[in-house]
């Protein structure tokens, strides 16, 4: 199941809950009671082996050639 977030737009308070893709979406905040609760959306992110590799290389972009970061919006051309 997928993992949405969310965010309160009365108290601000951020957070993710795993929900099935036909679950309505969440509307009450648990955190102050207030039903401003808004659905983000969000990039995913992309794990393999090479990733571990950038986290700890003295040259990350060496070696993460050829991965892809989804973390930020893709670049207009």
């Amino acid at each position: 199941m997928p993992t949405y977030e969310y965010r309160c737009n009365a108290c601000q308070r951020e957070f993710e809950i795993v929900q099935s893709m036909n679950d309505p979406d969440l509307v009450k905040c648990e955190a102050c009671g207030e039903d401003k609760l808004e659905k983000l959306i969000s990039w995913t992110t992309l794990r393999n082996s090479n990733s571990n590799d950038g986290l700890y290389s003295a040259n990350p972009g060496k070696a993460l050639k050829g991965t892809v970061d989804r973390s930020r919006p893709p670049k207009k051309s």
